[in-house]
């Protein structure tokens, strides 16, 4: 037999070995999760690097299966769900990627497969493929729907450094409403506004405040018409 048959031979055995990869335990095919996780459930390393598993970070995989036809923001939640299973305690969403997650309207062109994460730790940032790391000792993280994320308010002032005022102006309007539910308030607002200071978008944040006061201000008073 020439080496070419050889060559072939080889590829035919691994696509036999590929299609008859072993089945993961039930916990793992279901939902992203991370390698060590795997090992202790005794799947070996080779079971790991089968082309049936995504990679999107170091230590995660994810089943192809569970991407297979899902929208985008369907792959933006797995995207999450993926980095959650390797999340430090002090670490968090936070920017665009928290925003998302809270259903805060941001640009498409912030709507791209990478996650914003930040760290409590002063001079640390999350690094890693996929990863767009941030250092922000002071911020407040809350949960939501299961997800560290950084705090509304201190939110909305972190994307003044990515967003134009009318953006920041949508962004705040949908942290008031009440549709489906409010997730801050307007003096929560102003004060983070505050304490941001003249850090990055301090002008913005400024104008985007007052056009969101004077939404309040309209919407209070047809309720009481």
């Amino acid at each position: 037999m020439g080496s070419g048959d050889d060559h072939r031979g080889a590829r035919v055995a691994k696509i036999a070995v590929m299609r008859h990869a072993a089945a993961l335990p039930a916990e793992l095919a279901s939902a992203p999760f991370a390698v060590a996780d795997a090992e202790r459930n005794g799947v070996s390393r080779g079971r790991l690097r089968a082309r049936d598993l995504n990679r999107p970070f170091r230590g995660v995989r994810v089943p192809l299966a569970l991407l297979a036809e899902s929208t985008d923001e369907q792959k933006f939640t797995r995207l999450c769900d993926a980095f959650q299973t390797k999340l430090p305690e002090r670490w968090f969403f936070s920017s665009v990627t928290a925003a998302r997650i809270m259903g805060i309207p941001v640009p498409r062109r912030f709507e791209s497969m990478e996650v914003h994460v930040s760290s409590l730790t002063p001079h640390e940032r999350p690094r890693g493929k996929r990863v767009r790391g941030h250092s922000a000792p002071g911020a407040t993280i809350v949960q939501f729907n299961g997800r560290p994320v950084r705090e509304p308010a201190q939110l909305w002032c972190e994307l003044a450094a990515v967003l134009e005022v009318d953006e920041l102006i949508q962004a705040g309007d949908r942290l008031l409403s009440d549709k489906p539910f409010r997730l801050t308030t307007l003096t929560q607002l102003e004060a983070a506004v505050r304490r941001h200071g003249r850090r990055p978008g301090a002008r913005k944040l400024r104008e985007a405040c007052h056009s969101c006061v004077r939404t309040c201000g309209r919407r209070r008073r047809r309720l009481s018409a």
